[in-house]
């Protein structure tokens, strides 16, 4: 009767209690293992020669969720090789899976590495970050995925989104054929005044780079120069699988292979596909980078290398970085500094490309043929794991 549904009633309370109650000491002991297990990597992290800082870290997500957020943090890496600050990044997991994380800051983040040009004095800004964390037991492989939004830089630079997902080994190769990085990288909506030469546009619509890092891994206490010098004389290399490149009227994809010199100059040479060089040459000849001669050059080689290709104004050709200068084809275009300025002896005295000079091409891998992919049209926006360029606008 009444009693019995009321003791049914009590008993049902009594197990969802019970089950909170549980629920509730099994979050509150995960927080403290987690807790624990970031300041066990901390020391570890700082026993490596990392300098990592904040303000604290508060536990919030109950009840289905764990976030350990750094309030005011400090990150740099040894040699101040590369630096990340922030007010604030939350790290957010479920407590019956520890093996994947989300990372998020909805506050800016500043970068700075030795890689990018002026960025100690002025670092990269990412106004919003968003991304996840893999630990991949059965291969023992760190996988990481990050987004930012609103990104600036140094010399004007401006991203509207820049997506970087990367596979790395869990403890470090030292074999010199191991692989140290797989990665993939794309931007759309890009200025970057510091890198275009005045008088061409600034705006970048998309760039896709996908590639492999291999050789052993350096001692990250050593200075970069030092670093890069024992992964190149260990035979370390990149091997670019893909690069796209859509900017104002050329569309420009391809694969190669990049290594340094003696002087920590690239080395380089790719096998490239595109359409937009005749009117690029033009932009070129307007802001007073190529005469008169090399655009006819290139605009007659356009002519001749597109025929067959099955698509007009599709050209193949080689591109080229060897002895520190960048050569399109047969024509050398510019000059090509160290990696590293100052880290080693100085490489010998080039002489500047001669205007309208042809040289012999270089003996290359035979370049890719044409892909079905094409760079997609009318995408401003990251989606999915592998968004493609969008093209440059017509004329």
């Amino acid at each position: 009767g009444l009693m019995g549904k009321r003791s049914l009633l009590l008993s049902v309370v009594g197990i969802l209690v019970l089950l909170v109650g549980a629920w509730t000491a099994w979050w509150f002991y995960s927080a403290r293992l987690a807790m624990s297990s970031f300041q066990g990597w901390v020391s570890e992290q700082r026993s490596q020669g990392y300098d990592i800082n904040f303000e604290r870290i508060d536990t919030g997500g109950y009840p289905f969720s764990l976030a350990l957020t750094a309030t005011r943090f400090g990150v740099a890496a040894p040699l101040r090789a590369w630096t990340v600050s922030g007010d604030a990044l939350t790290v957010t997991f479920k407590p019956w899976q520890l093996d994947r994380y989300q990372v998020a800051s909805d506050q800016p983040l500043r970068l700075s590495a030795v890689v990018i040009p002026e960025s100690q004095k002025t670092p990269v800004v990412i106004q919003d970050l968003t991304g996840d964390y893999l630990y991949q037991r059965d291969v023992s492989q760190h996988q990481l995925r990050l987004i930012a939004a609103d990104v600036s830089g140094p010399n004007g630079l401006t991203i509207d989104t820049i997506g970087v997902s990367g596979t790395m080994p869990f403890h470090a190769p030292q074999d010199r054929d191991a692989d140290i990085m797989t990665g993939h990288l794309e931007l759309v909506g890009a200025k970057m005044p510091g890198l275009v030469p005045q008088g061409l546009s600034e705006q970048i619509e998309a760039a896709i780079l996908d590639f492999t890092v291999s050789g052993p891994q350096p001692n990250p206490e050593h200075s970069m120069a030092k670093r890069l010098s024992d992964w190149r004389d260990a035979g370390g290399g990149v091997e670019v699988s893909k690069i796209a490149l859509a900017w104002q009227d050329l569309n420009l994809s391809g694969d190669g292979t990049i290594s340094l010199d003696e002087y920590l100059r690239p080395l380089a040479a790719f096998g490239m596909q595109a359409t937009g060089l005749s009117e690029t040459a033009r932009r070129f000849e307007g802001a007073g980078l190529i005469d008169r001669q090399i655009r006819r050059y290139i605009e007659m080689g356009v002519g001749l290398l597109s025929l067959g290709s099955g698509q007009a104004g599709m050209v193949r050709f080689p591109v080229t970085i060897q002895d520190g200068i960048l050569s399109l084809g047969p024509v050398a275009l510019t000059e090509i500094p160290p990696i590293v300025a100052g880290a080693g002896p100085l490489p010998p005295a080039v002489p500047a490309p001669k205007t309208g000079e042809i040289t012999t091409f270089p003996d290359l891998a035979p370049p890719p043929t044409v892909s079905d992919e094409t760079l997609d049209a009318g995408s401003n926006q990251m989606q999915g794991t592998d968004p493609q360029a969008a093209p440059a606008p017509a004329q």
